[in-house]
């Protein structure tokens, strides 16, 4: 696993709270949501393991009748490789919920401005 400079939490818990949602929220099997908003379940990961964020978002979203989020975490420059794979994949999933019908999976970034190119 790489070294990351902040843990997973630090980054979840601040995204949170700016969003007013309540952090790892207990769900019925006894995972916990990392961010559970009015409408949405989050899974919060670094980007290189956007992956198994897929599959966890999807889990709570189903465990707290709220749609599937991901939030996705970028610390260095070098991980920006990983949003295109990631972007593409959630574009192509699609989440079938018994309360909404056939949904996307909603996707934020932290850290997302180090992906952005400086030609400067």
């Amino acid at each position: 696993e790489a070294k990351r400079l902040q843990h997973e939490t630090v980054y979840a818990e601040a995204w949170c709270a700016m969003q007013g949602g309540q952090s790892e929220a207990v769900n019925p099997d006894g995972t916990r949501t990392d961010c559970l908003t009015l409408g949405y379940a989050i899974e919060a990961d670094f980007i290189d393991k956007w992956y198994e964020a897929l599959g966890q978002s999807m889990h709570y979203a189903g465990m707290t009748d709220r749609l599937p989020g991901i939030l996705f975490i970028i610390e260095t420059r070098e991980q920006c490789r990983k949003v295109v794979a990631a972007a593409s994949t959630i574009q192509m999933t699609v989440y079938r919920s018994p309360r909404y019908g056939v949904v996307p999976i909603r996707a934020w970034y932290v850290g997302a401005e180090l992906c952005q190119r400086s030609d400067a």
